[in-house]
């Protein structure tokens, strides 16, 4: 459906912005916010926590996620590095023979057709479209849903964010992310990319921001930045803000706060769309 080509070419049309010549970006400007977690550390072998799926893996994108599935806390980052190859994976894959699933929406008013595709050809919808009246191709608003605790309700949603250049000019693909951990229904983690910790206006290569609600109250009380496997928590501010070097967060104003609520909206709107269209 939507392939790195046609995407970018798209954002080229709408969203292209130069910096002074150091930085030249493409990204989905959602208006997403921020969205449970360990000690700040090395984290612990994710192997020691895997376990197989309830249902017999068929392909290899579904293989891979059931080696990291359910979340747990213990091993996000290797769930998170999963997703990410996942989604890709999936994106570039050509388009189904026919959609899995597909209806009406009112999440946006210029794209009121949901699409469900089923890209890793498992049986299983995975990836999403909010596609125009007229059932084309050409939207930014795609990405991927997964089932990781295998309830048959969606906890976990990666959005297509766009794409950026690092001091080297080479092209990072970011996205968003968010899950929901304990089956409620509300998404209580959410992942960053785009991060620029050195702070020289540029993406950084490898680093991510995670917020979380670890008592499930609805507010963030904690936040880490994960880079490799290493976590290192981020110390809020006097007035409680978190500087998450997120790149797109340019207004102190839009950073999250230590006992704010967590705006995770859009993922889970994402989920209930998605939901609702597979139970017909």
């Amino acid at each position: 459906m939507i392939g790195i080509k046609a995407a970018a070419a798209c954002k080229g049309q709408t969203w292209l912005m130069l910096a002074a010549a150091r930085m030249v970006w493409l990204s989905l400007v959602l208006v997403l916010g921020t969205g449970g977690a360990v000690m700040s550390g090395e984290l612990p072998d994710a192997q020691a926590l895997a376990r197989a799926a309830p249902n017999k893996p068929t392909t290899p994108e579904a293989r891979r996620l059931a080696k990291v599935s359910p979340y747990a806390d213990a091993r996000r980052w290797e769930t998170f590095l999963a997703l990410r190859e996942v989604f890709r994976r999936n994106w570039l894959k050509p388009k189904a023979t026919a959609p899995f699933g597909q209806g009406q929406s009112s999440t946006f008013t210029q794209y009121p057709l949901l699409q469900v595709e089923d890209r890793d050809s498992d049986g299983k919808a995975d990836f999403f479209a909010y596609l125009p009246p007229d059932g084309s191709d050409q939207t930014q608003e795609f990405g991927a849903f997964f089932d990781l605790d295998g309830n048959g309700q969606t906890d976990c949603v990666v959005v297509y964010g766009g794409l950026l250049f690092d001091a080297r000019m080479e092209a990072i693909l970011w996205h968003h992310y968010a899950f929901d951990t304990d089956g409620d229904g509300q998404f209580d983690v959410r992942v960053f990319e785009a991060i620029d910790l050195d702070r020289d206006g540029l993406p950084d290569d490898g680093p991510t921001a995670w917020v979380y609600d670890t008592d499930h109250d609805g507010l963030i009380d904690k936040a880490e930045h994960i880079a490799k496997g290493k976590v290192t928590e981020i110390t809020p501010q006097a007035d409680g803000r978190l500087d998450l070097g997120y790149i797109l967060h340019t207004d102190p104003a839009e950073q999250p706060r230590i006992g704010g609520p967590v705006p995770t909206d859009f993922f889970e709107t994402v989920a209930r769309d998605v939901d609702r269209l597979l139970a017909r």
